[in-house]
């Protein structure tokens, strides 16, 4: 918890008082920041604490005057932001994808205002405009070295690492810093320039005997912490809408939380014929369910079923992605939601289908490419 905040909080920091120098130039100077939560409050533990936090250490640092607004329903964003317009704030700040539309939207129509966006990404920029995203391939990489870790055992022994790690516990940092064995260092470092992809992965297999296995895992933005002597990476969903549909602090003590994750098995009578899976948040839904059309209703090629373009609904909101789309869809898409967002390339956005399949007398697979998927197939 503490990583993902202080991360947070310096990425405002980061933008507050250097990012937004030449956007406002035009102006006197910056004064005054408006901030816009998702639904929740400032203390909720989620994106609206930790931003809520950075813009105060920013308050305290360049002497802004501030306000806050708490959101209480979707329909809110819209009109919260103009409360910020309204009452002249030079920077706002919202919090949340969600707010993502109306933010773009109204920083469109106000170009002498500046607009942070939590927790978005901008598929096309303005001048005035930037989205803040927590660098989930940073939590990844501390999971992949310690699998390197792991996997390097004889060596670490050999370079009498076990004796020194009794006598001399400063020695874990020469050996995480790769002084002493290079190549344990190389390969934990490419693993964390190889990680660009998203924190959330899944794993399918099938066999021959058409036994199946499907397994979403994900690191979700991590919570600083690992279990004593297991050194398992905790999660930490608390921040995900689609696992609080009651709303944040609602669930009673004990209540099981449910997961955007959604590993798949399809069979057919009673044998398997496909295993598939996702990450990419609460796109997962959408992207199962877009490839399990192209599958079964479209007869599609699985490689093609897998990669083909995708589009997310959220409430009012589409995003869609425009690349090999029909004549005019795009066109369609955009003129029936107007405020939709199109990405011109497959985006990792849109998740990471992997799926393998066992039919007409052969093993096969596809594994997307938004997020590097790859197929092996393995025989005795």
């Amino acid at each position: 918890m503490n990583m993902r905040k202080l991360l947070v909080a310096g990425l405002m920091l980061m933008a507050l008082g250097i990012g937004f120098a030449p956007a406002v130039l035009a102006q006197d100077a910056v004064e005054s920041v408006c901030l816009v939560t998702d639904i929740g409050r400032i203390n909720d533990g989620t994106f609206n604490q930790f931003a809520y936090e950075g813009m105060v250490r920013a308050v305290e640092d360049f002497g802004l005057d501030s306000t806050f607004i708490e959101t209480q329903a979707q329909t809110d964003y819209a009109a919260n932001i103009q409360t910020c317009l309204d009452e002249g704030y030079d920077i706002i700040v919202t919090v949340g994808f969600l707010l993502a539309d109306a933010t773009a939207q109204y920083a469109a129509e106000n170009p002498g205002t500046f607009f942070v966006g939590v927790d978005q990404f901008v598929a096309n920029p303005l001048p005035n405009y930037v989205g803040i995203q927590f660098r989930e391939d940073q939590a990844g990489f501390l999971v992949g070295a310690m699998a390197a870790l792991l996997t390097t055992v004889s060596e670490i022994r050999q370079a009498g690492y076990d004796q020194r790690l009794y006598t001399d516990p400063g020695a874990i940092l020469d050996l995480a810093a790769g002084k002493g064995i290079p190549v344990w260092a190389a390969r934990a470092q490419s693993l964390f320039a190889e990680n660009q992809l998203g924190a959330t992965t899944h794993i399918s297999v099938i066999d021959a005997d058409r036994m199946a296995a499907a397994m979403t895992t994900s690191n979700g933005e991590g919570c600083g912490e690992a279990l004593p002597g297991l050194g398992i990476h905790v999660n930490n969903f608390l921040g995900e809408d689609d696992i609080n549909p009651a709303g944040f602090h609602q669930g009673a003590p004990g209540t099981w939380m449910s997961t955007m994750m959604s590993p798949t098995i399809v069979v057919a009578g009673e044998r398997p014929c496909f295993a598939l899976g996702s990450g990419g948040s609460n796109r997962i839904r959408s992207a199962i369910l877009q490839t399990l059309l192209n599958l079964l209703a479209y007869r599609r090629p699985l490689k093609e079923a897998v990669n083909a373009p995708r589009l997310h609904v959220e409430g009012t909101r589409l995003w869609f992605e425009s690349h090999d789309l029909g004549a005019g869809a795009a066109a369609a898409l955009q003129a029936a939601w107007p405020a939709a967002t199109c990405f011109d390339e497959a985006s990792l956005f849109f998740g990471g289908v992997n799926c393998v399949a066992n039919g007409h007398d052969r093993l096969y697979g596809a594994g997307d490419r938004r997020r590097g998927g790859v197929v092996v197939v393995a025989e005795q």
